[in-house]
């Protein structure tokens, strides 16, 4: 999925007070791909788009993908009778 650019972005290491809003162990699905549910492994800053991203589990081997959590739907787990 594309986002729209942005000009002139600077980066940005680090948040200010921001804190992810998915933790490592939820379970999401990828909004374009709801058929399968996926654990969240790792959340990261991405300093050019100033917020989190995602990286979750997927078939990839040698990098790790990652999502924004626009990209993503969280899982009701109670509806799997987790």
């Amino acid at each position: 999925m594309q986002y729209p650019k942005r000009e002139k972005l600077l980066p940005k290491d680090f948040p200010t007070d921001e804190k992810p809003i998915l933790k490592s162990g939820d379970m999401v699905q990828i909004k374009m791909k709801p058929e399968l549910r996926r654990k969240v492994i790792d959340s990261l800053w991405h300093r050019y788009r100033y917020q989190y991203v995602y990286v979750i589990e997927t078939s990839s081997k040698g990098f790790e993908p990652y999502w924004f959590f626009d990209q993503l739907q969280i899982v009701d787990e109670g509806k799997f009778g987790i």
